[in-house]
């Protein structure tokens, strides 16, 4: 009998602890203690992988480590993310946070909350992060605060006119990339040399520079940005291009639209040098049989672009050479956006643009020619060495 009351009596504390556990019963708070969190006190925010004590927007649940009561401080502000915000940061191909709420616990007194619609956070690779406070809602002082409490973490105030490029530079400054070059060229190719000027030469990181990932950022109007074949080229060098109009759109296609070339292409490869002079003389008409300058020119050139030069200039014919330079027109003073240089020489028989090289053209250099108009001749010489008796 004694032992059925004390089975009796475990089964009950059993069943109460069971009802505690699975429902939410309300207890009284101990006299002297706060209250415990209300429901509408549980948010959802994203945790950032560099730092698990700032929790922002990617939604998992934390509960605020104040009483309801006595809530965060707040920064609002009027309005959403600026378009030109979210095109510097695809600029930059980095994440920005512009939903939900950053809590950055110890600013202030209980913590601070910044909005992601009107304050976003934009988060670098290197583990740093920038809050973009195009608005400038956030005090100095609190934005002080915010670096010294936080040093991960930046307060950007970009001047509210300014445009898109330089929202991209204040970016970048703050970014903490490896390298970033303002106005300086980028060159890649190989027999052909392909040079950009874009407005900033990036490399993010040692990783970009272990995998050959340059990317080089323009704001342009659409007329200016660069022929789709030479993006695609770019492209097969690990340059990536990245070209906006001010208001933040793409300036360009990725991929070259199909277009039929106006241009002809003539290749012709030959162990001997003298078939090569006699079918570019043809080629431009000349009447060779009726001079002696061909002998001559073979016995006085090293190698077969200079016996060309010599053809061009002993029978009188203008030309552009050894190396031809093709850009796009622009006005007097500026830098051309592209130059495409090619060792050869560019003649214009009878009105039309004929280039003559030995350069091995990459296809997508030879498809952007020839739909500009432009004749070319290849040739090849097995051996390349230029002697008279050849």
């Amino acid at each position: 009998m004694r032992f059925e009351r004390l089975l009796a009596k475990a089964h009950g504390i059993f069943l109460a602890t069971l009802a505690l556990s699975v429902f939410p019963v309300a207890l009284p708070a101990a006299a002297g203690s706060p209250s415990a969190p209300a429901a509408a006190d549980i948010e959802l925010r994203k945790t950032f992988r560099s730092d698990p004590r700032a929790r922002s927007g990617n939604f998992q649940p934390s509960t605020r480590p104040y009483a309801a009561n006595t809530p965060p401080a707040t920064v609002e502000a009027d309005g959403s993310t600026p378009p030109r915000i979210v095109a510097a940061a695809a600029a930059l191909g980095e994440q920005l946070q512009s939903s939900g709420t950053l809590f950055l616990p110890g600013v202030g007194e209980r913590g601070l909350v910044l909005p992601g619609s009107t304050a976003p956070v934009l988060e670098i690779a290197n583990g740093r992060h920038l809050i973009i406070d195009a608005n400038r809602a956030i005090a100095p002082e609190l934005a002080a605060e915010i670096e010294r409490v936080w040093p991960g973490f930046s307060v950007l105030q970009p001047p509210a006119d300014a445009d898109l490029r330089e929202v991209i530079g204040s970016l970048l400054d703050a970014a903490g990339y490896d390298s970033v070059l303002r106005a300086a060229p980028v060159t890649f190719g190989r027999d052909v040399s392909i040079r950009l000027a874009p407005d900033f030469v990036v490399l993010r990181s040692e990783r970009d520079l272990l995998e050959g990932e340059t990317r080089a950022i323009s704001v342009v109007d659409r007329a200016d940005a660069l022929p789709a074949e030479l993006r695609e080229l770019a492209d097969d060098f690990r340059v990536r291009i990245v070209e906006l109009t001010g208001d933040g759109a793409p300036a360009g296609p990725e991929r070259a639209a199909w277009r039929d070339a106006t241009g002809r292409v003539t290749t012709m490869e030959s162990a001997r040098l003298a078939p090569v002079l006699g079918e570019i003389a043809l080629d431009l008409g000349l009447e060779i049989e009726q001079s002696k300058a061909v002998p001559s020119v073979l016995a006085s050139c090293t190698d077969l672009p200079e016996a060309i030069g010599n053809l061009l200039e002993n029978f009188g014919v203008p030309a552009i050479g050894p190396t031809v330079e093709f850009y796009r027109a622009h006005p007097a003073g500026s830098t051309p956006r592209f130059v495409i240089s090619v060792p050869g020489w560019l003649v214009e028989p009878e009105g039309r643009k004929l280039l003559i090289t030995g350069a091995s053209l990459p296809s997508l250099v030879r498809l952007y020619l020839t739909r500009q108009g432009i004749d070319i001749f290849e040739y090849r010489i097995r051996d390349g060495r230029c002697d008279g008796s050849r």
